[in-house]
């Protein structure tokens, strides 16, 4: 890949047509051009992105591809893609991305644990009022016994129903927690 992209900022045409152990057969990109170069790129310009096989003829074919304008291109997109200066800005914008990232991230995480208290409070609160409701349960039922069975049951029910209320909100609250 090196001598490719020395080769590109020489401002020269470059034909990628490569063996290596590991490939155990040549292999090529072809003519390195505006449409081929980042497919080309991204296997090093060793000729495994595109794995092309050539024949002498369809290699010739390949080699007329040359032109003193696609060897001006080369020069510019090396000057514009594969400069160190390029590089290290591109290195520092995504360390400050990253940095701007954590501290948002950092933010969102303590807005996250502030509300996680908040409903882990007001779980709390149901359950006090749930305990509360079953013991006015408990003492209405002592109150009311005399009364009657059907005066009792009325009541019960409707005290049920206000613990069922509550424990569900309760229930509801923990599970948005979680």
């Amino acid at each position: 890949g090196r001598s490719a992209y020395d080769a590109l900022a020489c401002g020269r045409c470059v034909l990628v047509y490569d063996y290596r152990d590991y490939m155990r057969e040549f292999l090529g990109e072809g003519m390195i051009t505006p449409d081929t170069i980042t497919q080309s790129m991204s296997c090093n310009c060793s000729g495994r992105a595109r794995r092309m096989k050539y024949d002498e003829a369809s290699f010739i074919a390949e080699m007329q591809k040359y032109s003193p304008e696609l060897a001006a291109w080369s020069r510019e997109y090396a000057l514009q893609h594969l400069n160190i200066e390029g590089a290290v800005q591109a290195y520092l914008t995504i360390g400050r991305d990253n940095t701007a990232l954590k501290a948002r991230l950092g933010k969102m995480i303590e807005a996250n644990r502030e509300q996680t208290a908040a409903l882990m409070a007001e779980c709390r609160q149901l359950e006090s009022q749930a305990s509360s409701l079953q013991q006015q349960l408990a003492e209405a039922q002592d109150l009311y016994i005399s009364k009657g069975r059907k005066h009792l049951r009325a009541i019960r029910a409707l005290l049920w129903l206000s613990v069922t209320l509550l424990l569900s909100l309760a229930a509801l609250t923990a599970k948005l927690l979680f």
